[in-house]
């Protein structure tokens, strides 16, 4: 009985301890953003009545992550992020709830000589510059991509020409992402490999 005693004390620690993924520094990080952030920043997630999916459940569960990765966008890299975007999508056109991308929208503006240029330089300029820093502040949300019904992230880029409004959103695998971040892909092979949307909602490619 005494044996039993003993190996049940010295098992359930070890199995706790295996249990326990380590948190990573960039996500203690966004952690911590979320504890200084204040109840300012939750202007910019999805409001929970809007969902109608089973992100309602991950945004709840990781409702502080959340809003620290809207103050380190907005503090930190200065973006604009659009009212009630950040939070968990479905690609409509598939119809299929079960898989989530966490994401967001941005206000941004294209440089003068885009203004004049195609649709597709602007989106494909505007992708290649803030597509690399949003990868990075949202990913580092470790936990949320760790659930299977995770699959990767998306992210809306909206922007104004002659008074018009433009969008381009690309939905990015996290395969992808991770292969990206140990630069085993390009920035133009995250491009060329995922699903990229138009202001009309259309799938084209831009290179």
């Amino acid at each position: 009985m005494k044996t039993a005693r003993i190996f049940i004390f010295v098992i359930l620690p070890v199995l706790f301890l295996i249990g326990c993924r380590t948190m990573s520094e960039r996500e203690k990080t966004i952690l911590a953003y979320s504890e200084s952030s204040g109840d300012s920043y939750d202007q910019y997630l999805i409001k929970q009545k809007q969902y109608t999916s089973s992100g309602v459940v991950f945004h709840k569960r990781y409702y502080k992550y959340l809003r620290g990765v809207a103050k380190m966008i907005i503090d930190e890299k200065k973006y604009h992020i659009v009212r009630n975007s950040i939070g968990f999508y479905y690609d409509k056109k598939s119809h299929d709830k079960s898989k989530l991308y966490l994401g967001l929208d941005l206000d941004v503006e294209p440089d003068s000589e885009l203004v004049v240029s195609k649709y597709g330089n602007r989106a494909l300029s505007l992708l290649k510059k803030y597509t690399p820093e949003l990868l990075k502040v949202v990913f580092s949300c470790e936990s949320i991509f760790s659930e299977d019904d995770v699959v990767g992230i998306v992210i809306g880029l909206r922007w104004k020409v002659y008074g018009e409004a433009e969008v381009v959103n690309i939905w990015v695998d996290k395969k992808d992402i991770i292969r990206f971040e140990k630069t085993e892909l390009s920035l133009s092979e995250i491009i060329d490999r995922n699903v990229i949307t138009d202001t009309n909602g259309k799938v084209i490619r831009l290179q």
